[in-house]
């Protein structure tokens, strides 16, 4: 007990001296920073243990949070030691006991993870080990805050454990000093992931080994194990959303699909049978992906640029060994066909919604050689194309390869065999027709309507039909949509038989004469340079007694009309025009239109003056009900008092009697009918509803 009274008074002697010494440093520093005018220590920021940018603080260990909360806990561990009493004791030099004092914790929640004593972020950590170490490390503390030189002696030695939890295990040989409250550990930062489509399955702990260049004229069995390693090692797939990772297997991969590609184009009988499945792997693990949901949901191809595939460094390389897979002498369908299947084409089709507009030009020639080599998929390659153009039109109408599968269907409709078959014009009507309504229609518009006219080319009986479904999904208010749907009609007036266009010419020319009639000028302009077009003026020429008597109004009405002189000036054109087709029906139909257009300005006239007689004759009825309304007030009070007058007498004469009554009652009556005599629609009510008995 000696012993551990006297380490306690050591150590609460030295306590309270390096507390004062502290204070004193502290009072010191405060007024040096006065002096300095050193700006205030700014808050901690967001990423942990750096300072707010452009704010300079000191980072000393005399700085004034620092010694604030140094002799703060100080004084708390002072306080605490006080009132701690021993448990056990354990003579180290001295004492007999041979056990430690262990102090019992009270305060459990100011400990912090960590060794030794020190401050982090306000917080104090708890002394283990022997006493010895505990004043060299308050020592250190003091000197760390206060700039003391203490030196103790080596003879004060006696073992001080704490009871700690488990959660807190501390080795009592080290000490770390925490003393800065800014230097927290940073965390760790989170890799970026990906933006594009170019997050692929990164291959962790891959490094590439440079392997020998393949030799053309060269064909042994060497050369093709090494064929099949280098596409196995172009397997391996790269984040190119950070430029600067993995340069050495960048390089690598992109050599080796030069490579490939050379050999597979100069060599011969290179492509063997066991590298098929081996080039449809790498082609499966560089190309396929989940494409990602699209940056800019409003994107407008005329105005923003698209977003380009980060890859595209090597993915540009494995579609020109595709292609070349694919365009080799050695190439053989039949065994082709085992690797390249109805699933390898579905996936290949879903690439088609890539924004990238590179991405899609390969995709459009590698499917149109894989339509062109395998017989077996074309049926199943056309079936896909519908259902992803049926889902377009009818489900998200957002699809971004919808060109580019247009333009393989063009070559594919070019080279359809006649007759045509009912499923090929089930796809016109059904599928290629509804495409006009999409409002993304300028996307692909022009590879649509080459569609439709390599289908009229075939077959001049689906004029009608085609010509029918344009005027069903005409638009009504998208301007830009009618210009280009005028356009596509030109197109087919390029290539109608003469007896197709007598079918279709009364409902298309009455929909040219209300396109010509729009107030919007390009509608207009555009509807009337079809007149610049010889064969369709051949047209007209040959059946103008009835597009004659269509367009004439419009024509006639625009001329004196509209605002645009530029249209004015057209449609001139175009009356001189009819009027050299057939002058003798071109006066017929200006006097006509004349005097139809005076009796409209008659029928005007004259409902204007029923109008007026209408607004008379409701005047004059308003004024009369007003009239009648005074005198059915008046003959109401009349006749109110007359009932009240004789409801009075009946009451003053109730024991008279009853021949009294019935001849006040016949002069009333009498009285009623002579009234009623003189008013001749009451004369008329009454004869009707006499009784026979009365």
């Amino acid at each position: 007990m000696q012993a551990s009274r006297i380490l306690n008074a050591k150590i609460s002697r030295y306590t309270i001296n390096t507390a004062i010494n502290i204070t004193q440093q502290l009072q010191q520093h405060q007024q040096h920073e006065q002096l300095k005018e050193v700006p205030s220590i700014p808050l901690r920021s967001q990423s942990r243990g750096r300072a707010l940018r452009g704010t300079k603080y000191c980072k000393t260990p005399n700085s004034t949070a620092k010694v604030a909360n140094i002799t703060h806990k100080i004084f708390g561990w002072l306080r605490k030691t006080r009132t701690k009493k021993p448990v056990a004791i354990l003579g180290s030099g001295g004492s007999s006991s041979g056990t430690t004092t262990e102090f019992e914790d009270e305060d459990e929640g100011d400990a912090a993870v960590g060794e030794g004593v020190g401050v982090r972020g306000g917080v104090v950590r708890r002394a283990t080990g022997t006493a010895a170490e505990n004043i060299s490390q308050l020592s250190n503390v003091g000197i760390k805050a206060g700039k003391l030189n203490t030196t103790q002696s080596a003879t004060e030695t006696a073992a001080i454990d704490t009871n700690e939890p488990k959660s807190e295990k501390m080795s009592s040989g080290t000490f770390v000093d925490r003393i800065d409250p800014f230097a927290k550990r940073s965390l760790k930062k989170k890799s970026k992931k990906s933006q594009g489509s170019s997050r692929y399955r990164n291959s962790q702990d891959v490094e590439l080994q440079q392997l020998p260049p393949l030799k053309a004229d060269c064909s042994s069995l060497e050369q093709e194990e090494l064929f099949i390693r280098k596409l196995r090692q172009c397997c391996v797939s790269f984040d190119f959303m950070d430029p600067v990772t993995d340069l050495k297997g960048k390089e690598i991969k992109r050599a080796a699909l030069n490579d490939l590609s050379t050999y597979i184009t100069h060599g011969r009988g290179v492509l063997t049978e066991p590298v098929y499945p081996e080039i449809i792997r790498m082609i499966s693990c560089n190309l396929f992906r989940t494409l990602p949901p699209s940056e800019n949901p409003d994107f407008d191809p005329e105005e923003d640029d698209p977003t380009l595939e980060a890859s595209w460094p090597h993915l540009q390389l494995v579609y020109e060994v595709f292609l070349r897979f694919l365009e080799s002498q050695d190439f053989q369908a039949t065994i082709g066909k085992r690797v390249i299947d109805q699933k390898f084409v579905l996936q290949l089709l879903e690439l088609f919604d890539s924004e990238d507009p590179r991405e899609r030009d390969f995709l459009k020639t590698v499917l149109h050689r894989i339509y062109g080599k395998f017989l077996g998929l074309r049926a199943f390659i056309r079936k896909q194309i519908n259902n992803i153009f049926l889902k377009f039109i009818y489900e998200t109408e957002h699809f971004n390869g919808v060109g580019e599968l247009l333009e393989i269907l063009g070559s594919i409709i070019n080279g359809f065999a006649l007759p045509l078959k009912a499923e090929h014009k089930q796809f016109l009507v059904k599928v290629l027709l509804p495409l006009h309504k999409v409002k993304c229609l300028s996307l692909y518009h022009a590879q649509l309507a080459y569609c439709i006219v390599q289908f009229l080319e075939k077959d001049p009986f689906l004029t009608e039909p085609v010509v029918r479904g344009l005027l069903k999904f005409w638009p009504k208010t998208c301007s830009q949509k009618e210009v280009m749907f005028l356009g596509e009609i030109e197109e087919i007036l390029d290539v109608i038989d003469p007896p197709q266009f007598v079918k279709i010419q009364e409902p298309l020319f009455r929909q040219i004469a209300k396109c010509v009639s729009s107030p919007h000028f390009q509608v207009a302009e555009r509807a009337l340079y079809l007149w610049n077009n010889e064969y369709a003026m051949s047209l007209i020429e040959e059946n103008n007694p009835v597009i004659m008597p269509i367009m004439f109004p419009a024509l006639y009405r625009i001329s004196k009309e509209h605002w645009n002189q530029t249209i004015v000036a057209l449609v001139y054109n175009v009356l001189k025009t009819f009027m050299e087709m057939n002058s003798k029906l071109f006066d017929e139909l200006t006097s006509s239109y004349k005097a139809e257009r005076q009796k409209e300005k008659k029928r005007e006239r004259d409902r204007e003056e029923l109008w007026k007689k209408l607004h008379e004759l409701e005047s004059n009825r308003s004024s009369g009900r007003a009239a009648g309304g005074s005198a059915a007030t008046a003959n109401s009070a009349t006749s109110a008092a007359a009932a009240s007058a004789a409801a009075a007498a009946a009451a003053s004469t109730s024991g008279s009697s009853s021949s009294t009554a019935n001849s006040h009652q016949q002069q009333s009556n009498s009285s009623n009918s002579v009234a009623a005599d003189n008013n001749p629609a009451t004369a008329n009510a009454k004869n009707k509803s006499e009784k026979p008995d009365n």
